[in-house]
């Protein structure tokens, strides 16, 4: 069985029986079998980041309220959809409520930290696409 390591994968293709794995910017490739094409499309579709864009990073979560902390690296708005996916998360859902300090917003920027309401679990470090 291949192991895959999804620390710093940009990218993930699937061809016939291959599976080509890119970090940033070095291309692996890597012969799969028939029995683990199933596992590899898998893969390549939970990290596949086509029609995606990475706009933060979860930093804490708060299970009571059900909210997640978030490290932005690109604009968010309230009425936007979301995926977030971490090493047993992924989920697709709309922002409704976003907080900045305690005082609900309906944009953050950049490098700003945000609070906003989960319908899932979700972990330190999985990532938050925008789709």
């Amino acid at each position: 069985m291949i192991q895959f390591n999804s620390k710093g994968l940009k990218e993930v293709r699937v061809r016939g029986n291959n599976i080509i794995l890119e970090y940033e910017g070095n291309k692996l490739a890597y012969r799969t079998y028939i029995s683990e094409y199933g596992r590899a499309m898998k893969i390549a579709n939970k990290y596949k980041e086509v029609d995606m864009k990475q706009i933060g990073t979860v930093s804490s979560y708060f299970d009571k309220a059900k909210v997640a902390a978030l490290k932005l690296t690109g604009d968010l708005l309230v009425g936007d959809k979301i995926k977030v996916i971490g090493s047993t998360t992924d989920f697709e859902q709309e922002v409704t409520s976003m907080e900045i300090n305690n005082k609900k917003v309906k944009v953050a920027k950049a490098k700003d930290d945000v609070g906003i309401k989960v319908t899932e679990k979700v972990r330190k470090k999985d990532k938050v696409y925008i789709v």
